[in-house]
């Protein structure tokens, strides 16, 4: 999950790499021929990558283009992805981690802490 702009853009570089992996893999013939199920399985990894950042990037997009006077409806996959939940609040409403620890009462240490782990009993 991408928390913040600088790992927006890393994520940005690495879709563009592995673009790049598989354009030079597709001009390499001999590889295809030598041994076409190994080069298929290393496009398909790439491609499969690069998709995931893909998705991790619109995701991240969308929330912080998220008007935060507004309503938002937020998912996660399972409790244990609760603190990807409270990243994505955060990204949506604009706010920081410092701002989050002063309005709900809890050091910004404690935020990140929440943000950084994937914990399966918290007390909020």
């Amino acid at each position: 999950m991408i928390k913040d702009d600088k790992q927006l853009a890393y994520s940005k570089e690495w879709v563009e790499k592995f673009a790049e992996a598989n354009r030079k893999l597709r001009a390499n013939e001999e590889k295809r021929l030598k041994d076409p199920d190994g080069w298929q399985l290393i496009q398909d990894s790439n491609d499969a990558l690069r998709q995931k950042l893909v998705d991790e990037i619109v995701e991240y997009e969308m929330l912080a283009a998220h008007n935060s006077n507004e309503p938002i409806t937020l998912q996660v996959e399972c409790m244990n992805k609760i603190s990807d939940l409270l990243i994505k609040a955060r990204i949506a409403f604009k706010i920081t981690p410092k701002e989050l620890a002063a309005l709900c009462g809890h050091t910004e240490e404690q935020i990140k802490f929440f943000e950084d782990k994937e914990q399966h009993s918290w007390s909020f």
